[in-house]
């Protein structure tokens, strides 16, 4: 059976990638034939990606036109030359789209899988435009499915879950480190790992307290903004590794991390709580939307928590660690008891096969109307023409759209939703997950 997994290469660094890279290999010891179709232009540099990331078998996703219509006729013509029993779309909006285009036309009888990545509105709103050409949706994170039943008609026998998973040692390692080494791993982002806040967390640790030190590992658009924040913090204090390749990163700077830092404002792992919990470190983290339903994370027990964005409170669970022999060791024993049972990679591969097997064999989506989207038109030609043979004048005239950013070149998301129900999504996702284990897989909320 052959899968031809579409995903996005301009992204180095992050969870996505990495459960790729166990992903992929998984697959194919259940007899998958796996296909990387990786997007390609400016900023997707499919070839810097693979030096991160290598795989076998790879097909670059070329738009020549850079246009709307042409990113879906890109990978149409994809599908069409692998010819796929599956196609998994990760976080390419525009995968749904040519899909939708090939089963309409009768071109292509593969089944389409959604991954779901993100607590984020837009992933739902294509979601509920495409959901009666979805053959079945895969999410990572508990609260992704209570989500999708109230914004879709998905029918929930459509809908699997299957977590992230790390590489687990037989016995949690015994390590020499050094308690007041604060690592951060990640994007500098903003929007979900509120990067912006390290400054404030890191002033309001105490300054009489030489040992502490904040490590940063890893890059992204707010690495200036979030220098520039550090000035007033004491030289020698904090330290920006750059982009760390994942092996290194779990070879040799966790095994000498004191504790994991994380102040996200949603996560549906992340990977990197579970790979620290795995070396043996100590967690303080966020109570980020995505850790209540998922009902794994647990104060004082295998983390400390504290609330979105109370850097102070951030602050004082770190503080406590510093010292505090037993509460490191409760913690770190725990945390290793917690990814054993439920986030190993050999759980996470058999989870995600056993889904793509039962989405299989459920009947396909062939009978199906979308309601018409409203296409912006990009420029003359398709104002003139229409997207479909403005985009045959495109090409033949050799022209081509350039983008300014890796998210316009080859967006997550096509269709997404309007500001009013992404604000409407955002509270509901946070209060659905403020219950808690009050939601549970074939229940309701509050049952």
């Amino acid at each position: 059976m052959r899968i031809l997994i579409v995903a996005p290469s301009a992204y180095l660094l992050g969870g996505v990638q990495n459960w790729l890279d166990y992903l992929m290999p998984g697959l194919e010891k259940f007899g998958y034939e796996v296909v990387l179709g990786l997007t390609d232009g400016d900023h997707h540099r499919s070839a810097d990606y693979l030096v991160r990331h290598p795989w076998r078998k790879v097909e670059r996703i070329i738009n020549p036109t850079g246009s709307r219509q042409g990113r879906v006729n890109a990978i149409s013509r994809k599908i069409l030359d692998i010819k796929p029993d599956i196609v998994f779309s990760v976080n390419i909006g525009d995968c749904l789209e040519a899909m939708s285009d090939l089963k309409e036309k009768r071109q292509s009888a593969a089944r389409l899988v959604m991954t779901m990545h993100g607590i984020e509105a837009d992933y739902i709103g294509d979601l509920r435009y495409y959901e009666q050409v979805v053959d079945g949706v895969i999410y990572t994170n508990r609260l992704i499915k209570p989500l999708i039943q109230t914004f879709t008609a998905l029918q929930s026998s459509r809908l699997f879950y299957a977590s992230y998973g790390v590489d687990i040692l037989h016995r949690m390692p015994v390590r020499d480190f050094k308690p007041h080494h604060i690592f951060w791993i990640g994007r500098f982002d903003q929007t979900q790992k509120r990067c912006l806040e390290l400054p404030l967390i890191a002033e309001s640790l105490p300054s009489r307290d030489s040992s502490w030190k904040l490590i940063l590992a890893g890059d992204g658009p707010e690495e200036c903004r979030l220098r520039q924040g550090f000035d007033a913090i004491e030289v020698g204090r904090v330290e920006f590794l750059g982009h760390v390749p994942h092996k290194k990163l779990l070879k040799e700077l966790l095994p000498k991390a004191g504790i994991l830092l994380v102040n996200s404002s949603w996560e549906t792992g992340p990977i990197t709580i579970w790979e620290a919990m795995s070396a043996g470190v100590p967690v303080v983290t966020s109570r980020y939307t995505g850790s209540g339903v998922e009902n794994s994370l647990e104060d004082q027990h295998n983390v400390l928590m504290f609330d979105v964005g109370d850097v102070r409170a951030a602050a004082e669970c770190l503080q406590s660690l510093f010292h505090d022999t037993e509460l490191r060791r409760r913690l770190t024993q725990n945390g290793f008891e917690l990814v054993n049972q439920r986030y190993s990679v050999s759980r996470s591969v058999d989870s995600w096969q056993r889904a793509l097997r039962t989405i299989m064999a459920l009947p396909p989506r062939e009978d199906f109307a979308l309601e018409a989207a409203e296409e912006p038109r990009q420029g003359r030609f398709d104002r003139w023409l229409g997207a479909s043979k403005g985009e045959i004048l495109r090409r033949v005239l050799g022209r081509s759209w350039a983008h300014r950013s890796a998210g316009s070149e080859w967006p997550h998301a096509r269709v997404g939703m309007s500001a009013e129900n992404q604000e409407k999504f955002d509270t509901l996702a946070r209060a659905l997950d403020q219950q808690g284990g009050g939601y549970h897989e074939g229940g309701q909320i509050g049952q």
